[in-house]
């Protein structure tokens, strides 16, 4: 059953009112924490109705305001409470998280200079990290996503700190990554998103200027074409897209003047075109994790203006179109990876 189409709202983009048990997303669920167990990949924003199960989102690295982490906690809206999983190989930072099959993988990003190439991998049923291969070349700020049975690792900064147009994929099978056509214009933390056998590469910075292009990939043709521009340009956007009821949403990011920002903009990839959300964030945020949990957007950690907050979650209220606090991680995360899970 497909998700129902946004009301069109007079302010801009309106969710309906989610088709779960869940209307104030703010409170814990009352239900008993069920554990750990995956059945099944999960897609962030593709709920399974129907069957008794939730999903979870989990967090990984970024930095805490003095150092790159390797700490990884997820978040239960169940229980309304964040809970420590087995920590990461190596701190990282400004990396790339994406679930694929059984693994959630975490690929790229920074500790001290220069950014990695490696990866490594969360096997989801037995909660252990091990090595995953490597990209061709280091990467810092990529865009990851899955589609199809590959993950897709999309622009980013190399070892020179220069934003790139590669594109590379693995297999779900796979033990390496290889290239696939480079995207028109490099892209250094841009957003990616998957919807309907295509990949949306969102912003982003390419060295001198942030960008306001949008293009769109087709893995039938192997070719990327410009799609509809978002209304101003932004970047830091690697992990603040998400797909929320067939619309791509964009939460927060650097704007021009390095102007942390709070607004959110709706893309539909349909006849794309953008609007704005119908509310902006309880606080202007770079660094953001955006998760879609059973139908309700989630924003976790990222910084403010101030370089604070960073421990803080907010809750899109599809009800009141607005967005609430949540329970604060554990730990204060921004350019951390976040993916949601079903469990």
């Amino acid at each position: 059953m497909d998700a129902p189409p946004p009301y069109p709202g007079a302010g801009g983009f309106q969710a309906p009112p989610p088709p779960y048990s869940v209307t104030d997303p703010s409170a814990p669920y009352p239900t008993k924490e069920q554990g750990f167990q995956v059945q099944g990949q999960g897609h962030p924003g593709q709920p399974h109705q129907g069957q008794a199960q939730g999903q979870i989102m989990v967090v990984c690295g970024g930095w805490d305001g003095d150092r790159a982490l390797e700490s990884v906690e997820m978040f239960s809206p169940r229980t309304g409470q964040w809970s420590a999983l087995p920590s990461m190989m190596v701190p990282r930072r400004d990396h790339g998280a994406a679930v694929l099959g059984e693994f959630l993988y975490v690929v790229g990003g920074w500790n001290m200079d220069p950014y990695y190439s490696s990866t490594e991998r969360f096997h989801i049923p037995s909660q252990t990290w091990s090595p995953g291969p490597s990209l061709s070349s280091a990467r810092g700020w990529p865009g990851l996503a899955q589609l199809g049975e590959f993950l897709y690792c999309v622009g980013g900064y190399d070892a020179r700190d220069r934003a790139v147009s590669t594109v590379e994929r693995l297999h779900i099978r796979g033990d390496r990554w290889e290239h696939v056509a480079d995207m028109n214009k490099v892209r250094g933390g841009c957003g990616v998103v998957a919807y309907h056998n295509r990949l949306y590469a969102i912003g982003g910075y390419d060295g001198k200027k942030k960008k306001k292009s949008v293009e769109v990939y087709d893995p039938d043709e192997n070719r990327w074409r410009p799609a509809g521009e978002m209304p101003q340009p932004r970047e830091d956007l690697s992990h603040s897209c998400v797909l929320f009821n067939d619309h791509i949403v964009v939460a927060g990011g650097l704007g021009e003047g390095d102007q942390v920002l709070s607004n959110c903009q709706v893309f539909n990839p349909n006849n794309e075109s953008w609007t704005p959300l119908q509310s902006s964030l309880i606080r202007e945020k770079r660094g953001m994790s955006l998760c879609v949990l059973d139908g309700v957007m989630h924003g976790a950690g990222g910084e403010d203006r101030n370089d604070q907050n960073l421990e803080m979650l907010m809750i899109y209220d599809n009800s009141r179109q607005v967005w609430t606090q949540g329970p604060n991680m554990r730990v204060g995360r921004a350019g951390h990876g976040a993916v949601a899970f079903s469990v």
